[in-house]
């Protein structure tokens, strides 16, 4: 698949005592890709991970496990290993964008996790997760042996808001 080698959102999906796993994608989202749609007011993409596993995928592009599109992203209790993006984000990458200049809008990716970890994760910059133009919270994160080629071996923090601070091992 070009985009979301393992599911594609275009809705809300939610998935309990699930795995993503040993997918890949030849642009983004190796595991899955949640699709944005432009104007994102009101937007209700959604993927709910509880109690699940997202390894082993691979993007070429961005978003090795995750590529998040200005949409929504909830990992309750989820073990996130080994993935592995050519790009930005080896396990998650969520992006938002600066829609209007004039006006200071912004289209916002939405991340929040609980209670979960992020290991042997990969990727050129943001080796656990990529984020820009984002809001989230996390809540007993880890984050342990990821690994980026230039920024960010777990965590590369970009235009956004996070509350309270992760834990890095």
């Amino acid at each position: 698949a070009q985009q979301g080698g393992g599911i594609c959102v275009d809705g809300v999906v939610v998935m309990e005592g699930s795995e993503i796993s040993g997918n890949s994608s030849t642009s983004d989202g190796g595991g899955a890709w949640i699709e944005g749609h432009g104007d994102h007011v009101g937007s209700a993409e959604a993927l709910y991970l509880y109690d699940s596993v997202l390894s082993s995928n691979e993007a070429s592009g961005s978003g090795g496990g995750v590529y998040n599109d200005a949409s929504i992203l909830l990992m309750d209790r989820v073990v996130v290993e080994d993935n592995q993006a050519g790009s930005y984000g080896g396990a998650v990458l969520c992006e938002g964008q600066f829609l209007d200049p004039n006006w200071g809008t912004f289209d916002v990716c939405h991340m929040y996790v609980d209670d979960t970890v992020f290991r042997r994760n990969s990727g050129s910059s943001g080796g656990a997760i990529w984020s820009d133009y984002w809001d989230g919270t996390f809540h007993n994160v880890w984050f342990v042996e990821n690994q980026a080629t230039y920024y960010g071996g777990g965590f590369r923090v970009g235009r956004g808001v996070i509350f309270p601070t992760p834990t890095y091992e």
